[in-house]
C-alpha cells in the first residue's frame, strides 16, 4: 500500500459534454546518470481529472515506471472541472540545484 500523499489543484475550467481534453505532466525523475531504460522514478507523481460539479473523479493517470502522466478524454457531462497533481508526502524533488522542486511541466489543451 502506498503511503500518505499530498496534492495541488493545477487548473480550474468549465467544459461541455462532448468536448475533448488532452493533459500531460512530465518531470525530471532524477535518473542518477543511468544510460538505459527502465530507470526507477524517484518521485511518483499522478495526474487526475475531477468534476467539481458532481464531486467525482473522472480520470486518473497513475503509472509507476516512467516520468510522464497524461490522458486524452471526451467529457461525459458538462460541468466545472479541476486538474489535480498528487505525489508522496515529502517527495517533491531530488536535484540540489533546484532545491525541493523537481523540474517539471504541466500542459493541457481543451478542444472546442
Amino acid at each position: 500500500m502506498e503511503g500518505p500523499r499530498q496534492s495541488v489543484t493545477e487548473e480550474f475550467f468549465n467544459a461541455v459534454a462532448g468536448q475533448r481534453l488532452r493533459a500531460t505532466f512530465a518531470w525530471d525523475s532524477c535518473p542518477n546518470g543511468a544510460t538505459s531504460a527502465p530507470v526507477s522514478v524517484y518521485t511518483d507523481f499522478d495526474l487526475y481529472l475531477y468534476n467539481v460539479t458532481t464531486g467525482q473523479y473522472v480520470y486518473g493517470s497513475q503509472t509507476l515506471d516512467d516520468n510522464n502522466e497524461g490522458f486524452d478524454i471526451t467529457f461525459p457531462s458538462s460541468g466545472h472541472y479541476q486538474i489535480w497533481l498528487s505525489w508522496p508526502t515529502g517527495l517533491t524533488g531530488c536535484d540540489p540545484l533546484w532545491g525541493d522542486l523537481e523540474p517539471s511541466a504541466l500542459s493541457w489543451v481543451l478542444f472546442l
